[in-house]
């Protein structure tokens, strides 16, 4: 480490660092939970959450109205001068 520190080669130094004191991190791995919060593994099981779950972020829940009606009411006729 005081060979690291001569050369100031903090990158190496800090994993030594790390290393040595064992606060590695460790990865973990997601996991994903059905409605009664176990654990799925199942591959489609997992695919129909994910469906399911992204169905209901782009659910649209706004009144519909008429496109005609949206016309008339935010632009007028256009005239033969605009023509």
């Amino acid at each position: 480490m005081e060979q690291l520190q001569e050369k100031h080669d903090t990158f190496n130094l800090h994993r030594k660092v790390t290393e040595l004191t064992g606060k590695i991190k460790t990865i973990e791995i997601p996991y994903l939970l059905d409605e009664n919060n176990s654990i799925i593994s199942d591959i489609e099981e997992k695919m129909n959450l994910w469906k399911d779950y992204i169905e209901s972020l782009f659910e649209d829940n706004r009144e519909e109205k008429k496109i005609e009606e949206q016309k008339e009411e935010t632009r007028p006729d256009i005239t033969k001068t605009e023509i």
